[in-house]
């Protein structure tokens, strides 16, 4: 009798064990998503320049190490790559004259839905659509970039 007693405290344990690993991978899951929404505040991963100037050359260097990621096969960083770039990218609009504003908010909400996207796509594992969203970025950097001139 003790035998079964313990063979069942066992089984109930072991349940207990599976319950509990399976709900923390499901929350797990939810809080790992990408903000879904533009110009969501997600943590801060750069230190933001005070120049427009500095700004536009991190946006530059960001660019390159996203482009770097992509090319290394490296899904996560690619991720976080977008995000930190989307960062500068909105933070960059506090730095243009009131005239500019209203065009580059376009470009930075433009530049918050393909970081969303690209997100999703890199967790897929989606490499032709990360490689378009990438190029969707680069045009939308382009025209960050002429605004400055």
């Amino acid at each position: 009798m003790k035998i079964k007693i313990f063979s069942l405290f066992t089984l109930a344990f072991t349940a207990s064990l599976a319950l509990a690993t399976v709900v923390r991978a499901h929350r797990g899951g939810h809080d790992a998503m990408p903000p879904t929404q533009p110009n969501t505040p997600s943590v801060l991963t750069v230190q933001l320049p005070t120049k427009m100037v500095d700004t536009l050359e991190a946006i530059h260097g960001q660019f390159t190490q996203l482009k770097a990621a992509l090319a290394d096969g490296k899904s996560s960083a690619v991720s976080s790559n977008a995000l930190t770039l989307n960062q500068l990218v909105q933070h960059i609009v506090t730095q243009v004259s009131a005239d500019q504003q209203g065009d580059v908010k376009v470009i930075a909400d433009r530049q918050a839905k393909l970081t969303a996207e690209l997100s999703r796509a890199a967790a897929a594992g989606a490499d032709k659509a990360v490689s378009a969203i990438i190029g969707k970025l680069s045009t939308n950097l382009r025209s960050l970039q002429l605004l400055e001139h």
